[in-house]
């Protein structure tokens, strides 16, 4: 009895050696697969700030466009106006 209590601590104390350099070892490796994904997360920024610039750009074009046809939907809802009106005028002189 007396050699358990003795050899009980010894064990436990080894497995607690063994169990601190396991989780030393797995910091590590967290901290090398952190500085990946930070390496990652960077090139992903870059790469989306540069199609940030070319969606810029078609949202600008596509703004023209957008406008330009809203100036054309006006000057022809404008040209049937009169075309009605004149043509409502025409059957009343009638």
């Amino acid at each position: 009895m007396e050699f358990l209590q003795q050899l009980l601590p010894v064990i436990l104390y080894f497995l607690l050696c063994i169990l601190i350099v396991v989780l030393v070892i797995l910091v590590i490796n967290a901290i090398k697969v952190l500085k990946n994904v930070s390496i990652l997360v960077e090139d992903i920024e870059n790469k989306s700030r540069k199609l940030d610039g070319i969606f810029n750009a078609i949202n600008t074009v596509s703004n023209s466009f957008s406008s330009f046809g809203d100036k054309i939907a006006s000057m022809l809802t404008r040209y049937l106006k009169k075309v009605t009106k004149k043509r409502k005028e025409e059957k009343k002189d009638e």
